[in-house]
């Protein structure tokens, strides 16, 4: 994944917000499991910022790089279900762009990390 400046975290398109917001609530409300522990502390910030609907780049980082049992328990289906929203997201928008976002700089285009 690209650091916090690359331009692919500014540009995550807000119809793919809405049931990730959604899920994130429902994980976070009331905050349990492995979401306590203070080494998780970034982890539920970004959750938060989800929920709220202003996520931040680094939010972004922090969400789509987390493993999955950092979410919950494995038996946590509201852990699941934001892992695999954040995993879609993953596949569906980052793979793309950061796809398109390699032939640009091929061809010299401004999109240089």
């Amino acid at each position: 994944m690209p650091d916090v400046t690359h331009p692919v975290w500014a540009g995550i398109p807000a119809q793919l917000q809405p049931e990730l917001r959604m899920r994130a609530h429902r994980l976070v409300t009331p905050v349990a499991g492995t979401l306590k522990a203070k080494e998780q502390r970034n982890l539920l910030f970004a959750l938060r910022a989800l929920e709220r609907g202003k996520p931040e780049p680094r939010h972004w980082l922090a969400l789509v790089t987390a493993d999955r049992a950092a979410f919950g328990s494995a038996r946590s289906e509201r852990a699941t279900q934001v892992y695999q929203g954040l995993e879609q997201l993953a596949a569906e928008y980052f793979t793309r762009e950061l796809a398109g976002a390699g032939r640009t700089e091929a061809r010299g285009g401004a999109h240089a990390p």
